[in-house]
């Protein structure tokens, strides 16, 4: 039997001691990286799946009028003409009053609460567009910060995703544009 010195007992648990801090370090650092990178991946995932959510919002929006209420389509572009007249403040006449000047395609049970209806769906679908918008523009600015982010960056730096287009009015693209805002907002 072999006598072992305090001395290489003391090394030899010191290298025990060290190679396993060197292992739980190289194995926490790959469970960084890898976090990173999962991270990364949910959000442009999440990015992808709010653009559809975007378009299913838009085209509930448009079928709305249409199926809800029976009408066509040139009614309800008609209808949305005259509600923006209306609001933008007509003289002459109601919104009831306008839609059934403006369309001969009026459905024959067109009544003024319909047409409050009509527009408290409008107001709803409209919500919730903007909503969907707002989503998606959030989630590509978490992305966005978190591949700019030190040390995210040096992982994935390059997976920036592209900003997405607000759908919006003429107007409103071309104050964004121009920089300069007239001063009737409903024209």
């Amino acid at each position: 039997m072999r006598n072992f010195s305090p001395t290489f007992a003391a090394c030899s648990v010191m290298l025990c001691g060290f190679v396993l801090v060197v292992v739980m370090t190289a194995l926490g650092i790959g469970l960084w990286i890898f976090g990173i990178y999962n991270t990364e991946v949910s959000l442009s995932v999440r990015y992808e799946a709010q653009n559809k959510v975007v378009e299913t919002s838009l085209d509930t929006m448009r079928n709305t009028l249409q199926n809800e209420y029976r009408i066509n389509r040139e009614f309800a572009e008609t209808f949305l003409q005259c509600a923006q007249t209306n609001v933008e403040g007509r003289k002459g006449g109601s919104l009831f009053k306008s839609v059934q000047e403006a369309s001969g395609n009026v459905p024959q049970t067109f009544t003024p609460e319909l047409a409050v209806a009509m527009m408290n769906t409008i107001s709803g679908e409209l919500a919730a567009f903007k909503r969907s918008q707002d989503t998606l523009v959030d989630v590509w600015r978490e992305h966005e910060t978190f591949c700019k982010k030190m040390p995210n960056s040096f992982f994935v730096g390059g997976r920036s995703l592209p900003e997405p287009v607000v759908i919006s009015s003429t107007t409103s693209k071309e104050t964004m544009e121009t920089k300069i805002l007239e001063d009737n907002l409903l024209e």
